[in-house]
């Protein structure tokens, strides 16, 4: 145990995520517990568009090799099953959804200026980093969120339930209390085996249920 919260404090270090956090981190306190941060002075505001800036959560384009055969949210039935298109339809807004994989895989260089504008920004990343791959990346996380500053932000957990992404969560929560902006705990959705679809993406119900606590959390 005592192992796992230096190395922990060490990936995490370079965002002044302090000893005792990553102590809290590693603990069930952190993992089994709803982290949910919502500003005091939060007023939600009923976008005209949202964009949701997601992985493969968010959208996959077909792809036969895995598997894939559908243009959503994997893995949905269909793109109106999707968390993103349940969330746009519960607010009544326009949505544009994106994958950014390349995000994860590349945030230290990101040109996050290329990025698409909105009234609400829905950032969902982080399930593709998780310990030793997330080194530093709430500093760029807030170069992305600072670059939509003035909209109304909202950034998620993870979602594929896993300890390896302690860190990672860590980070995002972070950056949200840094910003002063909604940070929506989502994982718990996950420990439900019956929520789970392939790739151990969300289901049908895991992704309407991760679109009304979204919902219900900014409203």
């Amino acid at each position: 145990m005592k192992t796992l919260i230096i190395l922990l404090t060490i990936f995490i270090s370079g965002c002044g995520i302090t000893n005792q956090i990553g102590e809290d981190v590693i603990s069930n306190n952190w993992f089994w517990v709803d982290q949910t941060y919502i500003p005091d002075n939060y007023e939600y505001t009923t976008p005209n568009t949202i964009v949701i800036l997601g992985n493969s959560i968010a959208y996959h384009h077909e792809k036969a090799s895995i598997d894939w055969y559908q243009n959503n949210g994997m893995s949905a039935s269909s793109p109106d099953k999707d968390y993103s298109h349940i969330l746009a339809e519960l607010i009544g807004a326009d949505l544009i959804v994106e994958n950014h994989w390349d995000i994860e895989s590349g945030y230290i260089t990101y040109d996050f200026s290329t990025l698409p504008d909105g009234d609400m920004i829905i950032i969902q990343l982080g399930d593709n980093l998780g310990e030793g791959r997330d080194n530093n990346y709430c500093l760029h996380l807030d170069r992305m969120v600072k670059r939509y500053k003035g909209k109304q932000i909202i950034l998620t957990s993870t979602i594929i339930y896993s300890k390896r992404l302690l860190t990672t969560d860590a980070q995002i929560q972070k950056v949200a209390r840094d910003n002063n902006i909604p940070y929506i705990d989502v994982r718990n959705v996950m420990i439900n085996k019956s929520n789970n679809g392939i790739y151990f993406h969300p289901n049908d119900k895991g992704m309407r249920l991760i679109a009304e606590r979204i919902y219900k959390e900014i409203k």
